[in-house]
């Protein structure tokens, strides 16, 4: 698609494949090393149809979450997704999630982690974005989250917020 020339194709979903990929960077020290590691597993095997891709980046590596705090994951992403537009057939990574191995095992005789872990898990999402939904314009855009969602957000919130206290707890 340019400035001139905007063709807008409609596809069968048949033939679009959704593909789910869980790749370990437990051994990527460098932020560097990460592109490569995505392209070396994503582009590893053939495929004849066009895929939307959801990949779950797992690590048994804190430093992970820093990466995601500087938004290096999401960039990486959008820029791969910008080489891919014009290949056929084409690849679009929608969604990509954190997932950090073992967190609970490194603390799990901590009397303040295990009440962060559970005040954390009690919290309901809906009252904090309840003005949101309120909104009169960002209502239409809106959708309420799914139970799995708000799982995913707590989830995230908590390593984030983990990985922020160990860093300050270091220096």
């Amino acid at each position: 698609m340019t400035k001139n020339n905007n063709d807008i194709q409609f596809l069968p979903l048949q033939e679009i494949e959704f593909y789910n990929h869980m790749i370990d960077i437990s051994d990527v020290t460098e932020a560097g090393g990460l592109e490569a590691r995505l392209m070396e597993e994503i582009t590893n095997d053939q495929y004849t149809t066009s895929r939307l891709i959801s990949i779950t980046f797992t690590s048994n590596n804190p430093d992970i979450l820093e990466w995601e705090l500087q938004h290096y994951f999401s960039d990486m992403i959008e820029f791969i997704n910008e080489q891919w537009m014009e290949r056929k057939p084409w690849m679009y990574m929608y969604h990509y999630t954190l997932r950090l191995v073992d967190e609970h095992r490194i603390h799990e005789h901590d009397h303040f982690i295990g009440e962060l872990d559970k005040i954390i898990s009690d919290i309901t999402l809906s009252k904090h974005v309840q003005e949101l939904y309120g909104h009169r314009e960002a209502r239409k855009y809106l959708e309420r989250l799914a139970v799995k969602e708000e799982r995913e957000i707590r989830q995230a919130a908590k390593q984030l917020l983990l990985h922020e206290l160990m860093k300050s707890g270091r220096g």
